[in-house]
């Protein structure tokens, strides 16, 4: 708990979409994600793409209830659920954050990877 009372993870700041433009990788991952769940069977479901959508715009790791906050129409059900079949996938990663969640970021396909600082007092997760 913070001095506020609040749990960390409430106060962390939303994570940053990366500005247009600068998303190739985030696309190639999009493009990557969708072939791999079409492989493995999972139908191009509108909500399924859409979480699959914002994780590829994301700079570093969100968690699933600021994807749900995010995505209005697609329940915190399917948010879950694409959640664990991408991470079933190799697909994205969860990553501790603090307090009682975890943040995932996706799995660049060609290797590339960055390591996190996690704030103890107010859950902000910094790449580096």
């Amino acid at each position: 708990m913070s001095p506020t009372g609040k749990s960390p993870n409430r106060e962390r700041e939303q994570p940053s979409p990366l500005p247009p433009g600068e998303n190739s990788a985030g696309d190639r991952w999009q493009e990557h994600a969708s072939d791999r769940l079409g492989e493995a069977g999972y139908r191009k479901g509108g909500s399924r793409s859409r979480v699959v959508e914002l994780l590829g715009g994301q700079r570093c790791a969100i968690t699933a209830l600021e994807m749900d906050d995010q995505l209005d129409g697609v329940g915190r059900a399917t948010v879950y659920r694409t959640l664990e079949q991408l991470e079933e996938l190799g697909l994205v990663q969860k990553i501790d954050v603090g307090g009682d969640s975890a943040g995932y970021e996706t799995v660049d396909p060609g290797g590339h990877h960055h390591h996190h600082i996690v704030c103890n007092g107010c859950g902000k997760v910094v790449p580096f």
